[in-house]
C-alpha cells in the first residue's frame, strides 16, 4: 500500500549555530556590555527584572496579582493541602461515645398499689 517511506534522519547538531557562541559583541552605549552564554545554566524565576524597567515589572506584578487562573491554583493548592492535613488525623488514636435517653410513661394500672402504712421488720428479722 503506497510507497516504502523511510523517515529521514534528524539532523546532528547540538547549538542553534554551527559553532559555539561565547559572548556577542559590545556596543558604546549605556547597557552595551558584551553578554555571555551559559549553556545550561538556570534562569531565575522572575527572569524580567535583570531588564531593570519598572514599567515592565509593574505590568507583570499586576498581571500576576489579576491572573483569574493563577488564583484558581492557588486556591486548589490551599484546598489539597488542608486535605492532607486533615487525613494525618488518621493516624491518632479516636474515641467515640453516644448517649441515648428515653422516657415512658407507665399506665396506672400497672403499678402494684402503694401500701397505706409503712412496712415494719419484726425485731427478730433485723
Amino acid at each position: 500500500m503506497g510507497p516504502n517511506f523511510k523517515k529521514p534522519a534528524a539532523p546532528d547538531v547540538s547549538d542553534y549555530t554551527a559553532t559555539p557562541l561565547t559572548s556577542t559583541a559590545s556596543a558604546s552605549v549605556a547597557g552595551g556590555q558584551a553578554q555571555r552564554f551559559a549553556k545550561g545554566a538556570d534562569i531565575s524565576a522572575d527572569w524580567w527584572s535583570l531588564f531593570h524597567s519598572k514599567p515592565l515589572n509593574d505590568l507583570i506584578e499586576q498581571s500576576l496579582a489579576n491572573n483569574p487562573d493563577l488564583k484558581a491554583a492557588h486556591a486548589a493548592l490551599s484546598v489539597a493541602r488542608e486535605n492532607v492535613l486533615a487525613q494525618r488525623g488518621v493516624y491518632y488514636p479516636s474515641v467515640a461515645a453516644s448517649f441515648a435517653a428515653s422516657r415512658q410513661r407507665s399506665p396506672p394500672t400497672l403499678l402494684p398499689p402503694a401500701p397505706a402504712a409503712p412496712i415494719r421488720m419484726r425485731t427478730s428479722e433485723r
